[in-house]
């Protein structure tokens, strides 16, 4: 005659059998995966992609074999061992972190054959479990079992607590960032030394001398209480257009002696971007103000906001460049190297594209530029940058995207206006709001609103919306758009942007660094 397992065995029982019947589904789904994505798993895997289809197979295998163990089990009224349950979680722990070290960045179908392939190992531990307690004894079996899993356990649970901190606290350290960024920045990184209009990029790929910490300033000046550090980070206006004497932030270190303005620019970036580079390294330097400028032209409809995010739940645990027990230990121990570095600015983390005006090396006489960049003195001799058919259909699809109001379109950018804001935590942040051409220049507004008559266009919705934004959070900034409008409708006809460019000319860097610098005061004060 049968026995009848207890309640509490039979409960055992019933969820030992759940762990199994959810193990065996992910091995099937592995299998499933690898006869669907095979060719893209041959890519992603190389050689190894067959046996680890093998494995997938001989996962299945053992999960349905250790289910119908564990089912006979259960219906002759044998004890349960829920052993099994604890080592689900083991199991699943150190396979991810297999995955996380080895096998990144995030591919979701390398994912699903880790997945299953974890499932057969649980079903084999399943299967011998009790053959191991019997050789190992039970006093070495569960001294091992409480330290496996008080190890598994521990590495989630600090995770998640991680993940409360930073929404409670925000900061720098706990602010998190795309491998789309990463990977857009690796891509457009100027070389260190690169010539861009007989200036070399510095050792972090952008376009200014090098990056010292704000300690380092201090201890060699001559007057350090009076020795302030910015850090002005942008797009292609920070990048340039101009040779770097005539660039806006170099104006604007001009106008303010005493305040270094360090110019982190990388072209065709966004918010997402911003924020990199701010996290990475501008706050590694511990500066007075730091300075987004944003281009409305192209910042509110930044590439990420028309990103895919299916699956993002499952990217975010499993994406290592998400997860706060691998960012956290390395941003704070960057965070130190560079503090203790003493002009140690050779990390590469960004780049950035432009136009070269010339790679013969570096020329600090102005005369002698202006022989290879005449356009400099007379704004007449611009070439233009692109055709007019090219140039206007840069400015409609931007026209679109800013002067309709769309949530679909200005939600994201202000989310990612936000993570910016946080991950400043203590160090004064500022915005720089930079127009786009259409917006100051009215024979260009006057081609746009012709190009578009089905559209119904608010030339400056941008900056009231960010204003408006800006104001609610107590964020201090400063429009360009009045200043480079006045300027462009003034009397000397030198237009603000170069011709069909996109880009500031002298003239508008010269507005632009001018706002900086009011800007900069208006937040740190006259310098003492």
């Amino acid at each position: 005659m049968r026995s009848v397992a207890p309640p509490s065995s039979a409960l055992a029982h019933a969820s030992v059998v759940g762990v199994l019947i959810l193990a065996g589904g992910l091995a099937i789904r592995s299998i499933v995966q690898s006869l669907r994505d095979r060719d893209e798993l041959e890519v992603l895997l190389g050689s190894s992609s067959r046996w680890m289809i093998a494995l997938a197979w001989l996962s299945a295998a053992v999960c349905i074999a250790a289910l119908a163990v564990r089912v006979r089990d259960w219906r002759r009224g044998r004890p349960a061992r829920p052993a099994t349950l604890r080592a689900a979680l083991c199991v699943t722990v150190l396979a991810a972190a297999v995955y996380l070290v080895f096998f990144q960045p995030f591919k979701l179908p390398v994912l699903d054959f880790f997945a299953g392939i974890a499932a057969g190992i649980l079903s084999l531990w399943a299967l011998v479990e009790v053959r191991v307690a019997s050789a190992l004894g039970p006093r070495t079996i569960r001294a091992f079992d409480a330290l496996l899993f008080s190890l598994c356990l521990a590495a989630p649970l600090t995770e998640l607590s991680l993940r409360g901190y930073a929404v409670l606290r925000p900061s720098a350290v706990f602010a998190r960032t795309t491998q789309r960024a990463a990977q857009i920045m690796e891509r457009l990184r100027r070389p260190p030394g690169e010539m861009l209009y007989g200036f070399p990029c510095n050792s972090t790929g952008h376009y200014d001398e090098e990056f010292l910490p704000k300690s380092a300033l201090v201890s060699a000046s001559a007057d350090p209480a009076r020795e302030r550090l910015v850090v002005s980070i942008g797009d292609s206006f920070s990048l340039s257009s101009v040779p770097h004497y005539y660039n806006y932030t170099t104006v604007c270190e001009r106008l303010l002696p005493g305040t270094r303005v360090y110019n982190m620019g990388i072209a065709a970036v966004g918010p997402p971007e911003y924020l990199l580079m701010m996290c990475e390294e501008a706050i590694p330097l511990a500066p007075d103000l730091i300075v987004i400028g944003l281009f409305l032209g192209n910042d509110v409809g930044f590439l990420g906001s028309r990103a895919v995010t299916d699956r993002s739940w499952l990217r975010s645990w499993f994406d290592r460049d998400n997860l706060y027990l691998y960012l956290v230990p390395r941003r704070i121990g960057r965070i130190a190297r560079e503090r203790r570095a003493i002009g140690g600015a050779d990390r590469t983390i960004g780049g950035a594209g432009g136009e070269r005006a010339t790679s013969v090396g570096r020329i600090d006489d102005l005369d002698e530029l202006a022989k290879h960049l005449p356009w400099l003195r007379n704004p007449e001799l611009e070439q233009p940058g692109f055709t007019r058919e090219g140039y206007l259909a840069i400015q409609w699809g931007r026209a679109i995207a800013i002067c309709e109001d769309k949530p679909e379109v200005f939600g994201p950018f202000f989310r990612e206006l936000q993570k910016i804001i946080d991950a400043a935590g203590t160090t004064p942040l500022a915005f720089l709001l930079i127009p786009d051409e259409f917006q100051v220049d009215d024979v260009v507004w006057a081609d746009v609103v012709g190009g578009l008559p089905d559209h119904r266009l608010e030339r400056d919705l941008a900056q009231r919306l960010v204003k408006a934004w800006l104001d609610e959070r107590g964020v201090p900034y400063l429009d360009l758009l009045p200043k480079l409008r006045a300027a462009e409708t003034g009397s000397d006809g030198r237009h603000m942007y170069l011709l069909r460019n996109t880009h500031w000319s002298v003239r508008g860097n010269e507005i632009g660094g001018q706002g900086q610098a009011e800007l900069i005061t208006s937040v740190l004060g006259e310098a003492r």
